[in-house]
This record gives C-alpha cells, structure tokens and sequence, in this order.
C-alpha cells in the first residue's frame, strides 16, 4: 500500500493570535504520518517555499497567490 498526503501551508508565520509557530509549519502532521508510514509521499502547496526547508522529502509545488485562481487573495473563496 502507498500512502500519499497533500498539504496545504498559505501566508505568514503567524496564527490568528498574531502569535509565532514555534515548531515547523508542517507537524505535528509531518512527523505523525512518517512515524508510522515511512515511505508516505508528502506534497505541499504553498505561497511560502521556505517552509519545505524543513522537510527533505516534500514536494513543493509552489502556488502564486496573486494570480486570478481560487488561491488568489481576490477570490471570494480566499
């Protein structure tokens, strides 16, 4: 069986606090699914690709956030 898991990380470092994450942006979530499946596929979607820097494995598809598309900032579903 092969497990693939997307994940999707947008904008600043910062919770609706205001507050600083101080653990990287993808776990616990990351460390939980390669604890007890080593050889899932991670993939994340992002405006931030400093975020994968944590992650060796990761793949990055990289997401331009000003673009007309739902990840735009001006599209209603932002």
């Amino acid at each position: 069986m092969s497990l693939e898991i997307i994940c999707a990380e947008f904008g600043p470092r910062k919770n609706n606090n205001n507050l600083e994450f101080r653990m990287p942006r993808l776990d616990p979530t990351y460390t939980n699914v390669k604890n007890y499946f080593p050889d899932a596929k991670i993939t994340l979607y992002t405006d931030r690709p400093e975020i994968a820097n944590d992650y060796p494995d990761v793949n990055l598809h990289l997401v331009d956030v000003e673009k007309d598309t739902p990840f735009s900032k001006n599209h209603p579903y932002w």
